[in-house]
């Protein structure tokens, strides 16, 4: 595939659908050092944007809690639109949830896409870049990737997502890069049952940053060894799984 077809120009946030948003914008702001970079309300639809170290996740309201529902990238409109793009994947046997449209927030274009491991897809066209270079967090050092479960023989599909449409770069095994941002597929399901399965995040103190998770009333599973260090799980407000490691969490 040519260099023009690869038309995303980066990995722009994690979609939460959010059962009670100002607990979410608690949990991601308060106890997780995150940073507001856009808060909008058009209608009663609020969706929040808030960047945890490179990565950001988007909290849309909603009446019930779903977690993680969308992996959006952001469209490089020099290589054209993604009305283009979507008719050009829909000719090659790929199919879109919801074809490109107006945005709900009034900002650009939106498309929405399934690919073979269940996970949604969002892409974006819009003029706005949100995300704030060199942020630093005060409880992250990094945001490592976006944990995405797909079984083995369905996996030759996403690759050819990633790296031939999107344009992303295979920088280990069954893991994608874009800038500072990532996904890492994994062979198995985790009992969330959720396709798209975590975030992941290494931090340089994991006891303190747990320790910070009790203090906010907020249940923290036990630092486990693995393999390669220390870590341990934290359930989101709205059923989202979280991993925080002391290792750069990697294949």
């Amino acid at each position: 595939m040519s260099e023009s077809k690869k038309r995303m120009r980066e990995l722009n946030h994690v979609g939460i659908r959010c059962g009670n948003i100002r607990e979410s914008v608690r949990f991601y702001r308060d106890v997780l050092g995150g940073v507001v970079i856009r808060d909008n309300t058009i209608e009663n639809y609020r969706t929040v944007y808030i960047q945890l170290a490179e990565g950001v996740v988007e909290l849309i309201k909603s009446d019930r809690s779903e977690g993680y529902v969308h992996l959006a990238f952001l469209s490089d409109r020099s290589k054209g639109s993604i009305e283009t793009l979507a008719q050009e994947l829909t000719d090659q046997g790929f199919s879109f949830l919801i074809p490109p449209r107006k945005a709900g927030s009034g900002d650009g274009k939106i498309a929405f896409y399934q690919d073979e491991s269940g996970a949604v897809f969002e892409m974006l066209e819009r003029e706005e870049n949100i995300r704030v270079p060199n942020l630093t967090n005060p409880c992250l050092r990094h945001f490592c990737c976006t944990l995405i479960a797909c079984p083995q023989e369905r996996a030759v599909k996403c690759d050819q997502f990633y790296l031939q449409w999107i344009g992303m770069e295979k920088t280990g095994n069954y893991r994608y890069s874009m800038g500072a941002n990532a996904v890492q597929l994994s062979p198995q399901l985790l009992p969330t049952g959720n396709p798209i399965q975590a975030l992941c995040f290494q931090v340089d103190d994991l006891e303190k940053l747990r320790t910070r998770f009790l203090v906010f009333d907020v249940p923290a599973e036990k630092v486990r060894d693995f393999d390669h260090g220390k870590a341990f799980t934290v359930t989101g407000p709205d059923g989202e799984l979280l991993i925080f490691s002391d290792f750069f969490f990697e294949s």
